[in-house]
């Protein structure tokens, strides 16, 4: 016998999956960039010279995919024990779909952004480019949605 998991438990095990298997892609690309090239060792092969991408990006992305998959997941195990209203657990599940995929984003697109996808337009780090911006917009949305979605968490879990 099976536990009852309910529908937007399993639409954020879904997605939370799925940004955990592109941040496992991603630690591919971590490897690629640092070694300078596209080569599966032991095979005596190199499919390209080069990777495009900074290391510390392809890091970020690799490691932060995998871990905003796992805090969906995580959330998404929480849901049975709390009293979120059907409309308030949609919201707080939509909310955490943005955020995921938000963030995403911001990962891939900050590895080819000069100012790390901090900002819309030039900053410390570099200049602004259409990287950036992709990267910059989602996280700012992401950032809202993630804090909506944990303030009714935390709310609701204080309830008696």
């Amino acid at each position: 016998m099976g536990v009852s998991t309910s529908n937007n438990q399993m639409v954020l095990i879904r997605n939370g999956a799925a940004v955990m298997l592109l941040g496992m892609i991603a630690g591919f690309a971590f490897a690629f960039s640092l070694l300078g090239e596209v080569s599966l060792s032991p095979i005596p092969i190199t499919f390209a010279d080069s990777f495009p991408g900074r290391p510390d990006g392809w890091r970020a992305a690799h490691v932060g995919n995998i871990l905003n998959g796992v805090m969906i997941v995580a959330l998404a195990s929480a849901y049975p024990h709390l009293a979120l209203a059907a409309e308030r657990e949609r919201m707080v599940t939509r909310a955490l779909i943005v955020t995921v995929w938000g963030n995403a984003c911001f990962y891939i697109f900050g590895v080819f952004a000069p100012n790390h996808g901090l900002s819309l337009g030039d900053n410390d780090l570099g200049s602004g480019n259409l990287a950036g911006a992709l990267a910059y917009i989602p996280a700012m949305v992401a950032a809202v949605a993630v804090i909506f979605a944990l303030v009714t968490i935390v709310r609701e879990s204080l309830r008696d």
